[in-house]
């Protein structure tokens, strides 16, 4: 095996780690880790990026709890680690993927390098699980990449182990990979495959989280619903989870309405073509709030915490976590007020210019030589 080992599971994780597994000075020493933890979700992502993984767990498995998922990635890498013996496991966020993995190589003595260290909420059960799952990472972190200065106070004042390093977010330097190599056959692949119109403006939504499922949803969806009605001018492009949880009260509350369309799971590549089209975002997603502003669109999310507070002090995004209300006035201030939309795009994105990668692979380097 090579001298790295880089574990992943989910879309996120994959899109963020990209730049690095495809970095000239580092490709021919990564070994890269599948560990299958969003199977249906990654492999058409493997495909676009042109990755293929030399080790695959394949841990999926419908309805599986938590504890479940976090053995087998633990029982199964631990068999690949005493097997290899790698210097540097790479991991990105927050994910049981990368827990286990963190883990693992503490246990081993192996270092454990952490993309995206540092964010916080401070809440174990929101994000679930996802905030203890960073906190149990950087216990058991070598060197933190934290993306911005805030991150790196942060670890600071909890007088995390090892090494820190402020780099920016590594999304953005897939975003702008991805950008870059995107063309006029997406714009008319999209056009032909979703049959929807792009000259027309519109408004981005994703909603996936496991603290707005159920009751908090249909809510949710209630409120969209009204906003198509008092917007026709304005079309709703809803992007539909793979999980059933989030996307059937979608389908049953949002479907046969003119000015909404359901999109089926998009590619990454289209997905970033659409969010760079888009007006404006309305989300619960962690990486849009780091996208979005960086590619000067507003947005509204619909969490009741942030660990991007970067984004939030500047105010590129607004939280309004499940008060519709005040989702509403800002829906309404961003359709109709050019002021405040503006000062929303006016500020620098706080997550870096998308050269991440390069402050993190001369680290790894620097500890492998």
């Amino acid at each position: 095996m090579n001298k790295i080992l880089v574990v992943f599971g989910t879309r996120p994780e994959l899109i963020k780690l990209y730049p690095i597994i495809i970095s000239k000075n580092l490709r021919n020493k990564i070994t890269v880790c599948n560990t299958g933890q969003h199977k249906e979700m990654i492999d058409g992502l493997l495909k676009i990026f042109k990755i293929k993984p030399s080790i695959n767990l394949n841990v999926m498995k419908n309805k599986q709890p938590l504890t479940f998922l976090f053995n087998k990635i633990f029982y199964n890498l631990n068999n690949v680690i005493l097997r290899s013996r790698p210097k540097i496991i790479l991991v990105h966020g927050d994910t049981i993927s990368a827990a286990a993995a963190s883990l693992v190589g503490f246990y081993n003595k192996i270092k454990v390098f952490h993309i995206e260290a540092g964010l916080r909420t401070y809440n174990n059960q929101s994000p679930y699980p996802e905030e203890f799952n960073r906190q149990i990472i950087s216990r058991a972190t070598t060197v933190h990449f934290a993306p911005t200065k805030i991150n790196r106070d942060i670890l600071k004042t909890e007088k995390a182990n090892g090494k820190i390093l402020v780099c920016g977010n590594t999304v953005l330097d897939a975003l702008k990979l991805t950008l870059k190599n995107n063309s006029k056959k997406i714009k008319k692949d999209i056009i032909k495959k979703f049959d929807i119109n792009l000259k027309k403006k519109f408004i981005l939504i994703t909603i996936h989280r496991r603290e707005i499922l159920g009751k908090n949803l249909e809510l949710f969806l209630s409120n969209i619903k009204k906003l198509t009605k008092n917007f026709p001018e304005i079309n709703f492009f809803y992007v539909l989870h793979k999980n059933p949880i989030a996307r059937k009260p979608v389908i049953k509350f949002l479907k046969n309405i003119n000015n909404i369309k359901l999109i089926d799971h998009l590619d990454y590549d289209e997905f970033s073509f659409l969010l760079y089209k888009c007006y404006f975002v309305l989300t619960d997603s962690g990486g849009l709030q780091e996208e979005g502003p960086f590619l000067r669109k507003p947005v509204i999310v619909v969490r009741s915490e942030t660990e991007r507070i970067e984004a939030l002090k500047l105010g590129t995004i607004k939280l309004v976590g499940y008060n519709f209300k005040l989702l509403n006035n800002i829906f309404y201030k961003l359709v109709r007020d050019k002021k405040f939309y503006k000062k929303m795009i006016s500020f620098k994105n706080p997550y870096g210019d998308g050269n991440s990668t390069r402050i993190i692979e001369k680290e790894i380097i620097n500890n492998i030589i």
